[in-house]
């Protein structure tokens, strides 16, 4: 399990005793600052989506030359398009900011998403789909409506777990085209968001009004696969699934380094 190996190496790494690094970094040593501290990481970057090479910078004037290709106090959503070729470094430099996408205060106010919110809006959904689906399937109780109940809402929290890890790692890391002015906006507002600013709290989340409109199309595409007693429970699974590897991801992401 990636998230549980990167956990581990986080609390090794945030555990470690700190030392004089300055005078003997190895080729194979990797090192980061941190809230005044440094760390020396070259054992985490193994679980790191991109691993090592999104990390091949030379020295910091050059990490300078690519973060002052965009304005940052502008925002970032029209410029990422014009970055062409220079846009897959760029994005996989992370920074230690917030960051603003659009313009328009409402557009804005709609990318940024407290964590607890995502909880609140899907849990609720979650159970009205599950009743749903039960009242579909049950008229009395028996032991084999509750078995279809229970593989329909399991094989719904598996489908999802088997496609957010398929869309990360084979979709969301997809290199844009650099002439595509349109994929790399769509790769920055989807995900790349996340490589340039990992520690922004407010966009660790996709944002539900969007998510719900994804939720509908989903749902229409589970119409056309499963039959009507398994739909909803199915549905209601896949949304489980969802908050369960979000409050998972919360953890990995923020946990440990809240506790140091």
């Amino acid at each position: 399990d990636c998230a549980m190996a990167t956990e581990v190496e986080l609390q090794t790494i945030l555990k470690t005793p700190m030392k004089d690094f300055s005078s003997d970094e190895g080729d194979n040593e990797f090192h980061v600052n941190y809230r005044g501290r440094r760390y020396e990481i070259s054992g985490f970057l193994k679980h790191h989506p991109g691993g090592r090479q999104d990390f091949q910078l030379s020295n910091k004037t050059a990490y300078e030359d690519i973060e002052n290709l965009i304005n940052w106090n502008a925002p970032l959503l029209s410029q990422v398009a014009s970055l062409k070729d220079r846009y897959w470094e760029w994005v996989n430099l992370p920074v230690n900011r917030p960051i603003r996408l659009f313009k328009s205060n409402i557009l804005e106010m709609l990318t940024v998403t407290p964590w607890y919110l995502v909880p609140l809006v899907w849990i609720p959904i979650c159970i009205y789909f599950l009743c749903l689906g039960v009242s579909i399937e049950i008229s009395s109780p028996t032991v084999s409506s509750i078995c279809k109940i229970l593989l329909a809402f399991s094989w719904g929290f598996l489908l999802w777990t088997f496609l957010e890890y398929t869309l990360h790692r084979k979709l969301f890391h997809m290199k844009p085209p650099p002439d595509s002015k349109i994929l790399i906006s769509l790769h920055f507002l989807l995900h790349g968001l996340h490589h340039k600013a990992p520690f922004d709290d407010r966009r660790l989340v996709f944002p539900p009004l969007p998510a719900i409109f994804l939720a509908f199309i989903l749902y229409n595409l589970y119409e056309m696969i499963f039959p009507v007693f398994m739909l909803n429970i199915v549905a209601s699974g896949t949304m489980t699934g969802t908050e369960v590897i979000l409050l998972k991801f919360l953890k990995t992401r923020f946990g440990l380094l809240n506790e140091e």
